[in-house]
């Protein structure tokens, strides 16, 4: 079994179903089992002068804000379950690298994502994630 899961996780369905299937796999690890929740937010466009910097730095600090609630709900799920947990919030410009370079410095042994969605079932970040990944991955729909 797995013991210690990363899941991408941004809040959509489709990413609770993932954070669902992590907590399903990670019961079935016993006592122990670690979930390391992740949320990957995009920075803002390079540099840009006047009044739409200042939108830019407002959305950036909303995103970030979301992205902090959505870590904070599936982490008090995760800890009323009993699992050890773990959050972390990455501000990146390729979710994917991002997703696979913290699983790999956190020694995580499945990477958990969510699928697109019913009309596309598997979205460009899971099949980048998969494709690149050298940990086992799991897609959820």
């Amino acid at each position: 079994m797995f013991s210690h899961i990363l899941v991408a996780t941004d809040g959509s369905p489709r990413a609770d179903r993932a954070v669902d299937a992590a907590m399903a796999l990670g019961a079935g690890a016993g006592i122990g089992a670690q979930l390391t929740f992740l949320t990957v937010v995009r920075p803002a466009a390079p540099e840009i002068f006047g009044p739409i910097s200042v939108l830019e730095e407002s959305l950036d600090n909303v995103r970030e804000l979301r992205a902090e609630w959505v870590l904070a709900e599936a982490e008090t799920r995760a800890l009323a379950l009993g699992f050890r947990t773990d959050a972390i919030l990455v501000v990146a410009p390729e979710p994917t690298r991002a997703i696979l370079d913290e699983a790999e410095r956190r020694g995580c042994d499945l990477i958990v994502v969510g699928a697109r969605g019913d009309a596309c079932p598997i979205g460009g970040q899971a099949v980048r994630v998969v494709s690149e990944s050298a940990i086992p991955v799991m897609i959820a729909r």
